[in-house]
């Protein structure tokens, strides 16, 4: 886990927010890796969730909430977490994440004040006079504005049963305890779909497909190993309130097992809190599978640190390549040479202008600009030399993982790429090889 901080915050991945002021509890920002890492797990988690099926549809809802919204939903007085105080060094932690011996993780001290519950929901004005600001809340998750939307898109869209509406943003709460690094924040995206099932559907059946729905997405599209995961059915004390049934998908960090997603069933509670009902008459379940963008990308990273005892400098992120920051990196093999470069520039534009991200690097050795990249996860190195300059425009493709490198033409470079665009990287560079090695044997 230090060694992912330390590579975050060194590479400009992920820092704290505001660290120039001492920084703010719990707040990162993302540097450029971070946001283009962030970013591709939203497209996958999009692509995998939404668009490769025909039964969900997506909506962007507001983040400011109304406070009767929230009264409805039970947030207001259910979203609460045990908090005590240690009555020497007066810092604050949940009571149920406090360590088995009773002692303050920050002094040593074991004297507390009798647990209180706490409200995570954080709490601003809307209105500019005085006398007419009402109060709103930053919403604790996205699911809310989905059932508000309900109603809207069935008619829009024309749908029936069962579909999904999904919804990927910001959410707040005002955690006690934030904890290891991102894994809890007070500021974090969410990825969350209401599917809305009809009586005849069997619901368990239906959570149980979403759930390894979820599984297939952090193994088979995130990289994570299915050693590394595992389901838990959550016992009725340590659901939330609104849920009948709950599938934790845990991951096992390196503090332990903990959540990485969850799947619930959560009835019509909401449905019949926000009194919809024309678009709940036929609802017999609201099945939510709910994913957190930061855990997913920590998770992935987390995943991607080969063994061993390698040093930070020796050490590559094994990541699919839908996930790296950069599709490709473009690198000149003399960085002074002004022919390399020019064609460096037309390259970069193919690769952007097809929508690829796309890295360059000038600075040292080409070896140790290899390495560079293998520490941020880049799977591809393509190469400009002399003779793609003077004779044939084709270029060395470096493969991050076997180190294996081979020619081609770039054109054919680029239109294997395209060819699988958005993939974990791993046929497309069985089919560079292999085409590389049809090049060889015709000479």
């Amino acid at each position: 886990m230090e060694m992912i901080v330390n590579l975050c915050k060194r590479r400009g991945i992920i820092f704290p927010s505001a660290e120039h002021y001492g920084g703010l509890g719990a707040v990162y920002d993302f540097g450029p890796l971070g946001t283009f890492m962030k970013e591709k797990v939203k497209q996958s988690w999009w692509r995998h969730f939404v668009t490769e099926r025909k039964d969900v549809f997506p909506v962007d809802t507001s983040i400011l909430t109304h406070s009767a919204v929230l009264n409805a939903s039970g947030h207001i007085s259910n979203f609460v977490d045990p908090l005590s105080e240690c009555k020497n060094c007066h810092f604050r932690f949940r009571t149920d994440h406090l360590p088995s011996h009773g002692k303050c993780p920050h002094c040593g001290i074991s004297d507390w004040t009798p647990p209180v519950q706490f409200n995570l929901l954080f709490e601003t004005s809307l209105g500019a006079a005085e006398g007419s600001k009402k109060q709103v809340y930053l919403r604790p998750e996205t699911a809310q504005g989905i059932f508000l939307a309900l109603t809207q898109v069935r008619r829009a869209m024309r749908a029936s049963l069962p579909f999904g509406i999904s919804s990927v943003g910001k959410s707040f709460r005002n955690e006690v305890s934030p904890s290891s690094f991102i894994f809890r924040s007070r500021e974090f995206e969410q990825m969350e779909i209401e599917y809305f099932v009809g009586a005849e559907t069997n619901v368990d059946e239906c959570v149980d497909s979403w759930v390894q729905h979820a599984l297939n997405f952090f193994e088979h599209t995130l990289g994570i190993p299915s050693k590394q995961l595992r389901t838990v059915e959550i016992e009725s004390g340590d659901r939330a309130h609104y849920s009948s049934r709950t599938v934790d998908i845990e991951f096992e960090w390196p503090w332990g097992w903990g959540e990485l997603a969850g799947v619930a069933n959560r009835g019509v509670f909401d449905l019949q809190s926000h009194r919809i009902g024309p678009a709940c008459d036929d609802v017999c379940a609201v099945i939510e599978p709910s994913l957190g963008v930061e855990r997913s990308l920590l998770a992935a990273l987390i995943a991607s640190l080969p063994g061993g005892n390698e040093s930070d400098d020796e050490r590559a992120l094994h990541l699919p390549w839908n996930l790296c920051a950069y599709d490709v990196a473009l690198l000149p093999l003399v960085r002074k040479d002004a022919q390399q470069n020019r064609l460096l520039d037309d390259y970069y534009r193919d690769a952007s202008r097809a929508g690829f991200t796309v890295a360059t690097d000038l600075t040292g050795s080409i070896g140790k600009r290899y390495r560079r990249q293998d520490e941020i996860g880049t799977l591809f190195a393509v190469t400009i030399d002399h003779e793609s300059v003077e004779r044939d425009g084709a270029v060395t493709i470096r493969h991050r993982d076997s180190m294996a490198q081979v020619r081609l033409d770039w054109n054919r470079v680029l239109a294997t790429f395209r060819k699988w665009q958005g993939s974990n990287g791993v046929e497309c560079w069985k089919e560079l090889e292999s085409i590389g090695e049809e090049v060889r044997r015709e000479g």
